[in-house]
Protein backbone atom coordinates (compact mmCIF):
# COMPACT_ATOMS: atom_id res chain seq x y z
CA UNK A 1 0.00 0.00 0.00
CA UNK A 2 1.54 3.45 -0.88
CA UNK A 3 1.43 6.39 1.66
CA UNK A 4 -1.41 8.39 1.45
CA UNK A 5 -2.06 12.57 1.82
CA UNK A 6 -2.98 13.03 5.83
CA UNK A 7 -6.05 14.59 4.95
CA UNK A 8 -7.87 11.48 3.81
CA UNK A 9 -6.57 9.16 7.42
CA UNK A 10 -9.49 8.48 9.33
CA UNK A 11 -9.81 9.43 12.50
CA UNK A 12 -11.84 6.59 14.13
CA UNK A 13 -7.78 3.91 14.67
CA UNK A 14 -4.70 4.35 14.56
CA UNK A 15 -2.40 4.80 11.71
CA UNK A 16 0.68 4.87 10.49
CA UNK A 17 2.39 8.42 9.87
CA UNK A 18 5.24 10.25 8.67
CA UNK A 19 6.72 13.71 8.16
CA UNK A 20 10.00 15.39 6.92
CA UNK A 21 13.29 14.55 8.21
CA UNK A 22 14.22 17.74 8.11
CA UNK A 23 11.64 18.73 10.81
CA UNK A 24 13.49 16.57 12.71
CA UNK A 25 16.91 18.03 12.77
CA UNK A 26 19.82 17.88 11.03
CA UNK A 27 21.13 14.51 12.56
CA UNK A 28 18.28 12.35 11.05
CA UNK A 29 18.18 11.52 7.24
CA UNK A 30 14.95 9.60 6.68
CA UNK A 31 11.46 10.82 7.14
CA UNK A 32 9.78 10.19 10.61
CA UNK A 33 7.08 6.91 11.09
CA UNK A 34 5.14 6.63 14.21
CA UNK A 35 1.91 5.19 15.55
CA UNK A 36 -0.53 8.14 15.84
CA UNK A 37 -4.74 8.59 16.43
CA UNK A 38 -6.81 11.56 16.29
CA UNK A 39 -7.37 13.52 19.38
CA UNK A 40 -10.29 16.06 18.48
CA UNK A 41 -8.71 17.57 22.01
CA UNK A 42 -5.48 18.72 20.18
CA UNK A 43 -7.35 19.76 17.57
CA UNK A 44 -8.07 23.53 16.61
CA UNK A 45 -11.88 22.81 17.70
CA UNK A 46 -10.61 21.20 20.97
CA UNK A 47 -9.51 22.67 24.27
CA UNK A 48 -6.46 20.98 24.52
CA UNK A 49 -5.58 23.40 20.71
CA UNK A 50 -1.88 24.81 21.04
CA UNK A 51 -1.52 24.83 17.24
CA UNK A 52 -1.42 20.97 16.14
CA UNK A 53 -3.56 19.61 13.65
CA UNK A 54 -4.93 17.11 16.41
CA UNK A 55 -2.54 13.73 15.75
CA UNK A 56 -1.03 12.39 18.81
CA UNK A 57 1.93 9.89 19.49
CA UNK A 58 0.36 6.71 20.45
CA UNK A 59 3.02 5.79 22.34
CA UNK A 60 3.47 9.00 24.59
CA UNK A 61 -0.48 10.83 24.33
CA UNK A 62 0.87 13.92 22.89
CA UNK A 63 0.55 15.76 19.68
CA UNK A 64 2.86 14.79 16.84
CA UNK A 65 4.34 18.10 16.23
CA UNK A 66 5.68 18.15 20.07
CA UNK A 67 8.26 15.81 19.43
CA UNK A 68 8.71 15.82 15.55
CA UNK A 69 6.65 17.78 13.23
CA UNK A 70 2.66 17.41 11.38
CA UNK A 71 2.30 14.51 9.82
CA UNK A 72 1.88 14.43 6.05
CA UNK A 73 0.83 11.32 4.93
CA UNK A 74 -0.64 7.97 6.40
CA UNK A 75 -1.19 4.24 5.93
CA UNK A 76 -3.15 1.47 7.83
CA UNK A 77 -1.30 -0.62 10.35
CA UNK A 78 -0.75 -4.13 8.89
CA UNK A 79 -2.28 -6.82 10.81
CA UNK A 80 -1.19 -8.14 13.83
CA UNK A 81 0.60 -11.70 13.79
CA UNK A 82 -2.50 -14.72 14.40
CA UNK A 83 0.02 -16.25 16.71
CA UNK A 84 2.66 -14.56 19.15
Amino acid sequence: MNWMPIESAPRDRAVLVTFPAASIGKLITQPGVMVAYWDAYHSAEGRGYSGGSGWTDASTGDECRLHYAEPTHWMPLPPPPEEV
